[in-house]
Order: C-alpha cells, then structure tokens, then sequence
C-alpha cells in the first residue's frame, strides 16, 4: 500500500458540467474558441474588443470568403485557459449586434468521411450521392422523398469546410451538420443536416434552400439516404 502521505493521483480536470476543461499541461497550445452565428458586419477588430471583456485575446479573425464576405463565424485565441472559459461562461448566447454569439471549444472536424451506401447511378448534381455503378440510376431530384428529420443540402462550393458548414445552420436547431468529404478531406459539394422533428427539417429547408453560399445557391431538401 503506498504511504499515508503520499500524493493522490490527480484526475483530469472537468467543467461544472462534467466535461473535460480547457485546463492544458504546460507547454500546450494555447487555448481556441469558436465563435458563431455573427452579424456580417462584425469585424475582427471589434470582435476581438469584445472578447476581450472576458479576458486578454491573442488573435481573432473572422472568416471571409473570396469576395471578403463574412462567413458569420470566427476563430479566436487567448493567452490561457481562464480567460477562454471566462468567455465562454459570459458570451456565449450573448446578444451582439443583433444576433446571439456560439462560443465554444473550436474542435476540428472528423477525419473519417461519411459514408454512403451503394447505389447505382453516377449522382451527377450532388457529388457521389449513387455510388460508383455505371448505370443511369435515378437522380435524387427525380425521387420523391418522405418528409424526414434530415436535410440534404446539394451545389455547396468544393472549398467549404465543415466549420463553414456548421456555421449555416448554428442557429437553426440542427442535432448535427455534416458536411461530405472523400478520403483526402476534399468536400463532396452537398452535406447532411439532422434535426429533431420533421417540422424543424421543413423550417430549414423553406428558410435555407437557395441560399447563396459564396456565389452558389445551395439546394436544400429532405434526405432520401436511410439514417445510419
């Protein structure tokens, strides 16, 4: 049995909420939030004023796309992990300018891709919604969909990555937003959203559908792939 005085084992630091904190061993990579769902004239000079109200920032930047056009997300880095933590604790669902701010860990996306199953036709539109088959199987426009709780969202620009996926639908009440990407990372051109109900599904497909994702308008619609 170790002696009386010797030191317990300490156990990984957690949040309130039992989850792990941003606390870091020394020598670790300063800490990274995402922020979201920003107006489109939030810079990253008054952004990062803002933030730091909750402590010292090191870098911010909102993402923009080819024409400089907000992205409405940024990514924002602080000096330690108090401060990041404190941000979280008091902005995040904050109002700024008109819209209620997503601050959380930033985590990077998946490696693995998703998966579809087999299909028969080429999927020409959406990427490679029928498989790999040669035959001239039905496209997903020319099949009718049930109303489901997933939403497939097609004719998304080849350089948007998941975090640009996310950010879309930050405020929409989706479960999950997936964006599809082949083994090397490269997006696929169409993603899968999930929400809870088939009226939240039916929301986002009228509010979201032909929305112009940097210069392309993205098509929205139930999903016919069967969930996993």
């Amino acid at each position: 049995a170790p002696p009386e005085d010797a030191p317990a084992a300490a156990a990984p630091p957690t949040d309130e909420l039992g989850g792990l904190s941003l606390a870091e061993p020394e020598g670790a990579p300063p800490p990274k939030l995402f922020i979201g769902n920003l107006s489109w004239s939030v810079t990253s000079e008054e952004l990062e004023e803002y933030l730091s109200q909750a402590g010292r920032v090191t870098s911010c930047e909102v993402k923009r796309n080819y024409n400089g056009q907000s992205k409405g997300f940024a990514l924002a880095t602080f000096a330690d992990a108090a401060s990041a933590e404190n941000a979280i604790a008091m902005l995040h669902d904050v109002e700024m300018q008109g819209r209620r701010l997503i601050v959380r860990v930033d985590s990077p996306p998946e490696d693995r891709p998703f998966r579809g199953g087999p299909g028969r036709g080429r999927g020409r539109e959406y990427g490679d919604v029928g498989g790999r088959g040669r035959g001239r199987g039905p496209r997903r426009d020319d099949v009718e969909v049930a109303p489901c709780e997933r939403v497939f969202c097609g004719n998304l620009p080849f350089a948007t990555t998941q975090r640009d996926f996310e950010a879309i639908f930050a405020q929409a009440g989706a479960t999950y937003a997936k964006l599809v990407t082949d083994d090397a990372g490269q997006s696929k051109g169409y993603g899968i959203v999930g929400f809870a109900t088939v009226d939240q599904a039916a929301d986002a497909i009228h509010k979201f559908n032909n929305l112009n994702v940097d210069g392309r308008p993205m098509r929205c619609k139930f999903d016919a792939r069967p969930p996993k």
